[in-house]
């Protein structure tokens, strides 16, 4: 079995996809991507794509 250490150095199992997503979420995690689209070597669209995901407790205050 795999295991993530999260922030808290808490170990947590993951026991296929869903336990990898609920381990991602539990910690949070960032993604970040550039998609260009060009004709003939000319750039003519590019994006920049950023998200952020996490589950309600990752993002609560905990004071």
């Amino acid at each position: 079995m795999t295991s993530v250490m999260t922030s808290d150095g808490e170990r947590v199992g993951l026991d296929g996809l869903v336990g990898a997503l609920d381990a991602l979420l539990a910690i949070g995690v960032s993604i970040a991507g550039d998609v260009i689209i060009s004709v003939a070597g000319v750039d003519l669209i590019r994006l920049d794509l950023r998200a952020l995901l996490a589950g309600v407790a990752a993002v609560e205050d905990p004071s």
